[in-house]
C-alpha cells in the first residue's frame, strides 16, 4: 500500500511539474502606430482572469518575449497601467503613448501582464510572429496637423 501511495504522489508530482503556467490574461490585440515622437500602443484583453495590471517594455532589438529583462529592454510604465477589472474577470481596452527618439528606424514592445493572486508574469510581444516583439517602424512621417479651413458662405445665390 506504501508503494502505491509513493507512485501516486510521484505521478501527481510529474504531472504538476508538467504543466505550463496559464497566463491571467488573454490578449486579442496589441498594435501601434509611429507618428512624430510618439508611439501608441493599442492592446484589448478577450479575457482576465485574476489580473492586476500590465506593464510597458520597449526594446531596440527583436527578443522572444520569454527573455524579456533589464538587461535587454526598458520598462516604459514606472506606475503599472492598473487592469480594468480590478482583479476579477472581464475583458480590456488600453492604450499607452511613449515618446520616442526619432532617430531611431525601430522599436519592439512588449507587454508585461501580472496577476493578482501569485504576482507572477506573463510577457506578450507580437501577435502575427512568435517569440518576436511588436515591430514598429518609424516612416518619417511628420505629426498629424488638423487643418481648418474657413467657411464660405454665399450670400445672394443666382435664382
Amino acid at each position: 500500500m506504501r508503494f502505491l501511495r509513493l507512485i501516486l504522489l510521484t505521478t501527481f508530482m510529474v504531472c504538476l511539474t508538467v504543466l505550463p503556467a496559464l497566463a491571467a490574461v488573454t490578449l486579442e490585440s496589441f498594435s501601434a502606430v509611429w507618428q512624430g515622437d510618439e508611439v501608441t500602443l493599442d492592446f484589448a484583453t478577450g479575457s482576465e482572469i485574476d489580473h492586476a495590471a500590465f506593464h510597458v517594455w520597449r526594446s531596440d532589438t527583436n527578443i522572444p518575449p520569454s527573455d524579456v529583462n533589464s538587461s535587454n529592454a526598458t520598462r516604459l510604465t514606472t506606475n503599472p497601467i492598473l487592469g480594468q477589472n480590478a482583479c476579477s474577470s472581464g475583458t480590456g481596452l488600453y492604450t499607452y503613448v511613449d515618446n520616442v527618439d526619432t532617430e531611431e528606424d525601430i522599436y519592439y514592445y512588449y507587454l508585461e501582464s501580472i496577476a493578482c493572486g501569485s504576482g507572477g508574469t506573463v510577457f506578450f510581444g507580437s501577435l502575427e510572429e512568435e517569440n518576436s516583439g511588436l515591430a514598429v517602424t518609424n516612416t518619417g512621417a511628420p505629426p498629424l496637423v488638423e487643418l481648418y479651413l474657413p467657411a464660405i458662405q454665399v450670400l445672394n445665390p443666382e435664382p
